[in-house]
Parts: structure tokens; C-alpha cells; sequence
């Protein structure tokens, strides 16, 4: 097992053959209290900007405008929503962040090691936050299995997710070679606060990603990808225990006749909407979003892992 952050941060950068960052690097950040950031820049394309605008419009004290990196970089707003996937993107992160801007942006977070660790030191260095969009970790559902597998100090051996490659729902795509693993597994670790140890990617006949096996300490997650799908379902099994979780907030716990928490059809919407707000919060304390560069991280690892994989068709350690 790989017990804390500073651990997993120390072995990832190890592997990669990185220069360990310093200590104060691999702790919270320690932010600058700078008031409330009420203006907003988008840097993407017209649709996603729309898409942002209507969730923020029943935020209070905030306004987006759609904008360029040339002119977000001279502009006042304190944040940017940075909606691209394009190889320049931890570029543009490292830009933003010396001109002080906090960053909301999706996975991944870059595409190396060497990405992260500039990312983290610009954002250690302007006393910056940057955060992730992951929907699936504000899920009511979720963090109700959470609360119960932390209270009654649940183990499980298997756990079985089934996804769309790209698209967690409603439009929201997840770039990165692990695709919409990348947000799933993340809600998995923080499930068993722990890290997974290896990785075994396998593809199908016409080369798309399939499958993947993460391995932990005391149980494995297998993933699999039908582009048919619509959401996704995640499954938890143990000795005495099973759960079942979906993309309609759906959670049912050891077979019961009536889930614990039933279908929402808003859920997602809703979700996106506390991902924002949760940064939003953040950015005006100065402290860390609950998805945050961690997250960036272990979607590195993972598409660096599931590539290696497919290459070798090897398991891939990490």
C-alpha cells in the first residue's frame, strides 16, 4: 500500500525518473488571501462556453467571459476555466498561473511527469489553485458509499466498472488515453484511501481500449469500455458486502429491494453545479478544491500506465 500523498508523490516521480520536488510542494499549497474572484475567463469553444454560462448563472457574484490565452493573460479576472485538451494545455496552465490566475480545467491535467511537476511549482510559487472538473466525486451517492465503507470499516476484493471510453453523461467528455477511467478511479482510491500499484491494459481488435485492470493492495478494479453505453455503473464487492452505484445517482447496498438512495434525474446538472461551486470556495479561502491537482496526478499515472501497457502487453507497475 501506498499510505499518503507524500509517498505516492515520491514513488511516482521516482518511476518517471523526476526530480523529487520539495516539501513544500508535496504538502497544501500555502495560499495568498486575495478576496473573491467574480470575473470569470472561458478559453475553449462557443458550445462549452454556453454550457458553463447557464451552470454559473445561478451562482451569485460571479460572470464568465468567453476569451482567448492572449487575452486572458492580461485580463483582470482572477480565474479561468481552461477548456482545451490540445498537448499545448500544460503550457498554458504554467502561463496562466505566473500571471495569477486560478485554473479550473478538465482531465487530463497534462501528460507527463514533467508537466506536473511544473505545475506544481508555479502553482506553489504564485500561491495559485487549480482544480479538475469531476461531477462523480459531488455525487450524493457517492459520498454516501464513502461514509459507509469509512464507518463501518468496509473491505471489498473486486470492484467492476462498466463506461462509455469518453463521456460520463450529458456531454461531458473526459480526454486522456484512459479516458473516463481517469475520474472513476479517482472516486475508487478516495473510496479506500489508497493508491493503485499496477496497471494491465488490453485492446480490442481494432485497437480501442477495452479493458482495464488496476491492482491495489487488497482487491483489483476492472474497467470496461463499451462506446454504447450511456453513463456508468461501478459495482463493489466484498465477503459480506456489495454496492452498486450508477451515472443516475442510483445506490444500492448489500441487495437491498429499495436503494439506499434512488435515481435522481437532475443528478449530473446538480453535480456539475457543486464541482464549480466547491472551486469557487476555494479560490476565495485560499485553500484546496476537493478535486484538485491530486487528481491531475494520478490521470497522468494512469494514461502513462494503460499506454506503456498496451505497448508491451505487460501488467505496468507504478
Amino acid at each position: 500500500m501506498i499510505p499518503s500523498r507524500r509517498r505516492f508523490l515520491r514513488y511516482s516521480l521516482a518511476m518517471a525518473g523526476t526530480v523529487l520536488l520539495p516539501p513544500a510542494m508535496l504538502g497544501s499549497c500555502i495560499f495568498r488571501d486575495e478576496g473573491k474572484a467574480t470575473e470569470i475567463d472561458y478559453i475553449g469553444n462557443q458550445t462549452g462556453f454556453e454550457i458553463y454560462r447557464e451552470y454559473l448563472e445561478s451562482i451569485k457574484r460571479t460572470r464568465i467571459h468567453l476569451s482567448t490565452l492572449e487575452a486572458s493573460l492580461i485580463s483582470e479576472s482572477g480565474m479561468v476555466v481552461l477548456d482545451t485538451v490540445s498537448s499545448t494545455k500544460p503550457a498554458y496552465i504554467v502561463m496562466l498561473l505566473e500571471q495569477g490566475k486560478d485554473i479550473l480545467t478538465g482531465y487530463p491535467l497534462g501528460f507527463t511527469l514533467g508537466d506536473y511537476a511544473n505545475i506544481s511549482e508555479f502553482m506553489e510559487k504564485y500561491g495559485r489553485v487549480v482544480g479538475l472538473m469531476n461531477p462523480i466525486a459531488f455525487y450524493p451517492s457517492v459520498q454516501a458509499l464513502k461514509e459507509i465503507i469509512a464507518r463501518e470499516n468496509i473491505s471489498f476484493s473486486q470492484v467492476q466498472v462498466n463506461t462509455h471510453p469518453a463521456n460520463l453523461g450529458n456531454d461531458f467528455f473526459v480526454s486522456g488515453t484512459a479516458g473516463t477511467a481517469q475520474c472513476l478511479l479517482r472516486i475508487v482510491s478516495q473510496m479506500c484511501d489508497s493508491y493503485p500499484l499496477s496497471y494491465k491494459a488490453e485492446a480490442d481488435s481494432a485497437g480501442a481500449l477495452r479493458l482495464i485492470h488496476v491492482y491495489y493492495e487488497d482487491f483489483m478494479v476492472t474497467f470496461r469500455f463499451d462506446p454504447e453505453q450511456i453513463g456508468w455503473t461501478m459495482e463493489f464487492a466484498g465477503e459480506e458486502f456489495r454496492a452498486l452505484a450508477d451515472h443516475t445517482g442510483m445506490l444500492a447496498v448489500n441487495n437491498e429491494v429499495e436503494p439506499r438512495l434512488a435515481p435522481d434525474p437532475a443528478v449530473f446538472e446538480k453535480s456539475v453545479r457543486a464541482n464549480i461551486q466547491d472551486f469557487l470556495k476555494a479560490i476565495r479561502e485560499r485553500s484546496e478544491p476537493m478535486v484538485n491537482n491530486l487528481d491531475g496526478l494520478s490521470s497522468i499515472v494512469l494514461n502513462n500506465a494503460v499506454e506503456e501497457s498496451l505497448k508491451s502487453g505487460t501488467t505496468v507497475s507504478r
